[in-house]
């Protein structure tokens, strides 16, 4: 766990940790260089698992590639200031890894929970489905969830991977792009963490133009791995799509997908494939028909094109929810424009 000024949640995290069912661990917490009263916190506990190691601020990536660094044991679980872990977690995932062996990575689903405690939702994230593909997933998305995810050591040893620093943001999706060049993903269906949403947190005070274009890196090197390369404003494009750069990817005016994306698309299936890794045509519908809402105001006429490609896939798509209203948008703006 790394900690930076987070006393106003850090005794729920550490309490959900130092509870959990599965108690053989070494609770290894960084302090970032806290100038509240984190440390504080933590010496007030009284628990020889816990090993407090300080330094001053260097940011998340750094912190936790030196927290894997010093680790003591093969399976690295992570934690964050400012979230609950659920009791059996440590346990589901130690689990899951003993029993999948070509499985280096695994993250559970989560409860959104606000600044209060009050959950938003109830159980989010992408389900164990997302393991039948999860390299074409993480082209265009993060679908790792970085407060849920458990890693093996010996596959970042073995592999001389580690968190990068001055990534903080995109640290998660960053490491996660780079192992799955190695090693299998997993989920447990099930929400083990509860992910706190306030306005304090990382995610919110990120720069939204340093975010985005370390988004971008990350995507550009995960398309070069697997043989293709994109320019650096198609990558900028693919990670606002991926609805995850603070910018609202609706309200974008995409310049370099339109008329490219669903070709980018079958590009990067092809390659996948001659690596032997296949995308379920019913997962590319739905990821079609999303890029489809998405450009749907820069391009109506893209957008129906991208819907033909989710048809193409999945035929059966056409009846789902998110189609009907995209349609009924596309009718409603062409009306508006005539």
């Amino acid at each position: 766990m790394s900690v930076y000024n987070g006393a106003r949640y850090l005794g729920e995290a550490i309490d959900s940790i130092l509870g959990q069912t599965y108690r053989d661990f070494e609770f290894l917490i960084i302090d970032d260089g806290s100038t509240d009263d984190s440390v504080d916190i933590i010496n007030g506990y009284d628990d020889p698992r816990i090993r407090l190691q300080q330094h001053s601020n260097r940011g998340l990536a750094e912190s936790l590639r030196q927290g894997v660094i010093d680790s003591r044991g093969d399976i690295i679980v992570r934690a964050d200031q400012d979230d609950i872990s659920h009791y059996r977690r440590f346990e589901e995932q130690v689990t899951y890894l003993d029993q999948t062996g070509s499985v280096g990575l695994v993250r559970t689903l989560l409860e959104i929970i606000n600044a209060n405690g009050t959950t938003v939702s109830g159980c989010t994230g992408e389900t164990s489905l997302v393991t039948s593909a999860p390299r074409w997933w993480f082209l265009w998305r993060n679908i790792g969830s970085h407060s849920s995810a458990a890693i093996r050591k010996s596959v970042l040893l073995e592999h001389n991977l580690n968190y990068r620093s001055g990534m903080d943001g995109v640290e998660d999706f960053d490491l996660w792009s780079r192992m799955l060049c190695h090693t299998g993903f997993g989920v447990i269906d099930k929400p083990l963490v509860k992910y706190r949403v306030h306005p304090t947190s990382l995610m919110q005070t990120t720069d939204k133009t340093v975010q985005q274009s370390r988004f971008a890196l990350v995507i550009r090197e995960g398309f070069e791995a697997i043989g293709m390369q994109i320019t650096a404003s198609v990558a900028t494009e693919i990670a606002i799509l991926s609805g995850q750069t603070l910018i609202n990817p609706v309200q974008y005016r995409y310049v370099h997908l339109i008329h490219q994306l669903h070709l980018i698309a079958q590009a990067a299936s092809c390659c996948l494939e001659e690596l032997g890794e296949h995308a379920p045509d019913r997962m590319r519908a739905a990821q079609f028909l999303e890029w489809a809402c998405y450009v749907a105001p820069t391009s109506p006429a893209y957008a129906l094109r991208l819907l033909s490609e989710a048809i193409r896939y999945h035929p059966r798509i056409v009846f789902s929810r998110q189609t009907v209203i995209l349609l009924a948008n596309l009718i409603k703006r062409t009306r508006t424009i005539g």
